[in-house]
């Protein structure tokens, strides 16, 4: 396993109390990386937001004023992780999904393959569709096509989008009127 702050042959640290403080952070980062992706990878499965939470503990770690008061790194650079993986998943838990129109309408209702006429029809009214949606609030648009889309209940939109049911009631009727309004034959 390569080192990542690698001490450089010729060069010499210098006495700025920045060095000081580096020397401490890139032993604890060479010796704990492996056990600390490990860990972030059973978190989160995906090896790019392993190595962007992973730089983002390090750079926290790097930001401790007095590093020399950490008793235990490990639990330290750890617990740093473990909190921006919370962060990380609260974020994705507010922002909805959405599903590409494009790959959500190449079947048609009983899961047969369409027509190419049928198909060609139906994407330009999802075409526009996205078109008449997109002004909408984005978890108005969320509710509408949870419903409408994928056949959820009120309950279920609710829940997945961390809103009330009367909420998600009030927003896919707010983007049926809208969708009315703005359909043109």
């Amino acid at each position: 396993m390569r080192e990542i702050f690698a001490e450089r042959p010729g060069v010499a640290r210098k006495k700025h109390p920045i060095y000081r403080k580096l020397k401490p952070f890139h032993q604890v980062v060479n010796e704990y990386r492996p056990q600390l992706h490990r860990y972030l990878r059973s978190k989160l499965g995906n090896e790019a937001d392993v190595e962007e939470i992973a730089q983002e503990s390090y750079l926290r770690l790097l930001r401790v004023d007095m590093p020399e008061l950490i008793r235990q790194p490990q639990n330290y650079l750890f617990r740093i992780a473990a909190n921006i993986v919370h962060d990380f998943y609260l974020k994705q838990r507010r922002q909805p999904k959405f599903v590409e129109f494009e790959t959500a309408i190449e079947t048609d209702v009983e899961g047969e393959a369409m027509s190419p006429e049928d198909e060609l029809s139906c994407r330009d009214a999802a075409r526009k569709l996205e078109k008449i949606i997109a002004p909408l609030p984005a978890k108005q648009q969320a509710a509408f096509l949870l419903k409408k889309r994928d056949g959820l209940s009120h309950e279920e939109i609710a829940k997945r989008l961390g809103i009330s049911v009367h909420s998600s009631r009030s927003y896919v009727s707010k983007c049926i009127a809208h969708c009315r309004m703005n359909w043109e034959e």
